[in-house]
């Protein structure tokens, strides 16, 4: 059992390292769940995926690193 908890630590590691975003300055809690709702609106299909990988495709949607 403790090593099905690593295998998902590694996939979540995983998920999230290819995932790059870079949050602008100046930006507060507030406007990041803003993200996160519009990000939401536009996929409604997120909704059934875990909260972190909603995060996650939101920020790399809006805050891109280019």
């Amino acid at each position: 059992q403790k090593s099905q908890k690593k295998s998902y630590s590694s996939d979540l590691y995983k998920e999230v390292s290819e995932m790059p975003y870079c949050l602008p300055d100046g930006e507060s809690v507030n406007d990041y769940v803003k993200t996160v709702v519009k990000y939401l609106d536009n996929n409604p299909k997120s909704l059934k995926e875990r909260g972190v990988t909603v995060v996650y495709k939101a920020f790399r949607k809006y805050y891109p690193c280019y």
